[in-house]
Order: C-alpha cells, then structure tokens, then sequence
C-alpha cells in the first residue's frame, strides 16, 4: 500500500512537472510569436515628396557632406540642409525632419560620418527614424568607429528602436571598434534586446 502511495505521489510530482514545462514552451514561444509580429508591423508610409523651388531644383544627393573633405564645399546649400536634418534627428523633430526632406535634404546623406537615422537612433526618437527610413535611410550605414543606426539605438538602451531597425533589415553581425551588437546588449544586460537580437542569429 506504501509502495502504491509512493507512485501516485511520483506521478503527481511528474504531472505538475509537465504541465510547468508546457507552460513555459507555450510562454515563450507566444512571447516569440509577439515579437515576430512587432518585427513586421510597422508601416512603410509613402515617402515625401520634395518640392523644387529657386534655390534648390534637385534633392541633394545620397552622399557624404563635409567641409574640406566631402562633399560640402561643392554644394554649400545641400551642406546645410544635411547638417539641419541630422541636428532634428537627433531632437526627434519630426515636423523640422519633414520640412527638411521636402526642401530637398537625403535621408540617406551624411554628415561628418553620422547619419540622420543614427542620430535618431542613438537618442530613440522613434518616429524620426520611422520617418528617415520611409524616405530611404540606409539601415545599415557604416562607419568603423560610429557603427550603425542599429548599434547606435543599442548603446542607448531603446529596444523598440532596435526592433524597427531589425524589421527593416538591419545587420545584427556588424562588428564595429565598439563590438558585435549581441556583445555590447550583453555587456548593458538590455535582456529585451538581447532577445530581439538572437531571435534574429545574432552572433557574439
């Protein structure tokens, strides 16, 4: 009868042991499923459209802007309009960002090796990057030192920045002077990003 009692007890303990581990598969796999579904939800608006007037008929060009060594000193007018957007940017203006892209500034220009999305990223301005990125921002700018828009939102600690770069593509290797994105999330112990970037293979 004691033996009898000793099995039922084991099978008890083993049957709640099973239902906790279904119900945590079923946890994280829903937690998964949410974002996956966060990854893929956010809209590509129409870009603006850029309006020629006397000063400027052509939007300026996706490339580097700055004094002496880029492009700036050849086209003074596309300097400031670059040097505008990055600075609203980087505030999270996002009507000024408007304006700015209406008058003719690339979202996909730089300026001093920094981009419009990387200094929107960096501070987590989440509807200015949005914005940048539906007008063509380079999801993936490069520079050796200054990484990405994805480190850049990394360093800051904004998930839902991360989360938006990674649905549009951003590169989760990338291994810039400061690290693999997976490397510096680990080092902030940022667990939600951590997550976001393994869900998508990011390597140490």
């Amino acid at each position: 009868m004691s033996g009898s009692r000793m099995q039922k007890r084991w099978v008890g303990w083993l049957t709640v042991l099973l239902v906790f581990l279904a119900v945590s598969v079923s946890l994280s796999c829903s937690r998964g499923q949410r974002d996956k579904k966060r990854l893929a939800l956010y809209p590509w608006d129409s870009p603006i459209a850029f309006h020629p007037n006397e000063a400027r008929k052509d939007p300026c060009l996706p490339i580097y802007y700055g004094m002496g060594d880029g492009d700036g000193v050849l086209d003074p007018p596309c300097h400031e309009l670059q040097e505008q957007l990055t600075a609203a940017a980087g505030n999270g203006r996002v009507q000024k960002i408007k304006e700015l892209l209406e008058a003719g500034a690339n979202a996909n220009a730089t300026v001093d090796s920094i981009s419009a999305l990387q200094a929107a990223a960096g501070k987590g301005h989440f509807d200015a990057a949005l914005l940048l990125l539906n007008n063509g921002a380079d999801v993936n700018h490069y520079h050796a030192i200054s990484g990405t828009p994805l480190t850049h939102a990394i360093y800051g600690g904004h998930a839902n920045v991360v989360a938006l770069l990674l649905s549009r593509g951003a590169n989760p290797n990338v291994d810039p002077d400061g690290g693999t994105p997976l490397s510096v999330a680990k080092k902030q112990k940022n667990l939600r990003i951590i997550a976001l970037l393994e869900m998508v293979g990011a390597r140490e």
